[in-house]
């Protein structure tokens, strides 16, 4: 029995290795390819062979298959983004879908995988003119930011995500670009309520710092411009809006400060000790 148990633990040491260096190092050629200036396309082949050799080395009985398939989603994506081919779009969703239903709720890892569902519907919306997809790709960020069992900073990446798609996608007829920025205030809103938790809770100050700097210095600005617009042009619910855009701004502001000046307290702190 003993020895049984050696070779168990070995192969799970094994395999759980193995398509751990795998997936990070699919998602490092993933991240080259995405963010070079001059681009080379074997970065991202070499990023789905990994992924890809990293899912068929997990069991399917281990909650990572379905994370990787995840990240292999958004290698797909990427590829889509760059050579526009329309069979890694089919094949991205595909992806987010069954990594969805191996996910049910409360599990955390749902978060990013709706975030990312919602982002592929929105691209193909974009691209396809077809109004209904922009509806879905919503359902999916807000289940993403309403999603109490998920990690508050996944909850605000898909609310930022949300608003700003939403805000910069307003090449349409006025009555559709109006809905538009009602549906991106919606995904602000989401955001600055979340700002506070994301950035708090349970973390070290060098958490805290990291979390500041990956949210958009101007989102509370953005979020007021939002407003802003719409009550431009509504003229029945201008007041309204121009309120909620004074609200949006001194909210989303006085959150960052105050996680600001804690940090500064904390090096006040050392300053005393040291």
């Amino acid at each position: 029995q003993l020895h049984r148990n050696l070779i168990s633990d070995r192969f799970l040491d094994d395999w759980l290795h193995h398509s751990l260096r795998l997936h990070d190092l699919g998602r490092a050629y993933m991240l080259r390819y995405e963010c070079r200036t001059l681009r080379d396309s074997t970065d991202i082949e070499q990023a789905i062979s990994k992924l890809m050799q990293a899912i068929r080395a997990t069991p399917e009985t281990s909650s990572l298959r379905w994370q990787y398939l995840v990240t292999l989603g958004d290698a797909y994506r990427v590829r889509y983004e760059y050579m526009e081919q329309q069979g890694d779009m089919d094949r991205a969703l595909e992806c987010y879908s069954e990594a969805l239903h191996n996910f049910p709720p409360p599990n955390t890892c749902r978060v990013r995988a709706l975030t990312c569902l919602g982002r592929l519907l929105f691209k193909y919306a974009h691209t396809t003119g077809d109004l209904q997809l922009y509806d879905e790709s919503i359902v999916h960020f807000k289940e993403a930011a309403e999603a109490r069992y998920g990690f508050a900073h996944d909850r605000l990446n898909a609310a930022i995500h949300w608003a700003t798609l939403f805000h910069g996608e307003l090449d349409c007829e006025l009555g559709f670009r109006q809905q538009r920025l009602e549906q991106a205030l919606e995904g602000y809103q989401y955001a600055i309520e979340l700002l506070g938790p994301a950035a708090s809770i349970g973390l070290s100050a060098k958490s805290r710092l990291a979390h500041l700097y990956s949210i958009p210095k101007s989102l509370a600005r953005d979020a007021a411009s939002c407003a802003i617009s719409l009550a431009e042009m509504s003229p029945r619910r201008e007041e309204e809006y121009r309120g909620r855009a004074v609200e949006l701004l001194d909210q989303g502001r006085a959150i960052l400060w105050s996680q600001a000046s804690q940090l500064r307290a904390d090096i006040g702190t050392l300053r005393e000790r040291y």
